[in-house]
């Protein structure tokens, strides 16, 4: 393992432990709507196989090469009712070289504001904007504006997946 995944592995372990906490308070915070399913770090060998139990209807995609890249591998799971901010979604789970990267949940456009205030009071302020997404001082959690839509990630991989650098 290079130095450079060393390191990335390492955020996303750090961010998904901080991730679980926060979501893990499911009933007393502000993230009281959000999944504790979301576990960020999680190896697929282990994680994967609770998703399909909890979520049976969903679509597994297998990607390598120059579809996976700039990862050796990646897994895509789509689950169509995944309970988030009281409503079933459209969330996909993406696994980067056998570790749960980075999710993506969808919501329709006249949640915007809504979706926005609970990220806000859970990640903080906005820190960034980078037109069409939005990031928290967290870091690991931006808003898309179009199309709408959550993605949780590692700092990292976030700023690289939205194109900051």
């Amino acid at each position: 393992m290079s130095q450079f995944e060393l390191k990335l592995f390492y955020r996303i372990c750090v961010s998904a432990l901080c991730l679980v906490a926060i979501i893990g308070c499911q009933n007393r915070g502000p993230y009281s709507g959000l999944n504790p399913i979301f576990q960020l770090g999680a190896s697929e060998q282990e994680y994967l196989p609770k998703i399909l139990r909890k979520l049976p209807d969903s679509e597994v995609i297998e990607y390598s090469d120059s579809m996976a890249a700039p990862f050796k591998k990646q897994t895509q799971v789509n689950s169509q009712k995944v309970v988030v901010l009281g409503k079933e979604r459209q969330v996909e789970f993406l696994f980067n070289d056998s570790i749960l990267g980075h999710i993506w949940i969808s919501f329709s456009e006249k949640e915007f504001d809504l979706v926005k205030l609970h990220l806000t009071k859970s990640f903080g302020q906005i820190a960034i904007t980078h037109d069409p997404y939005i990031v928290f001082e967290s870091k690991n959690v931006a808003l898309s504006t179009n199309p709408c839509e959550i993605l949780l990630a590692d700092s990292v991989l976030l700023f690289e997946i939205i194109g900051i650098d």
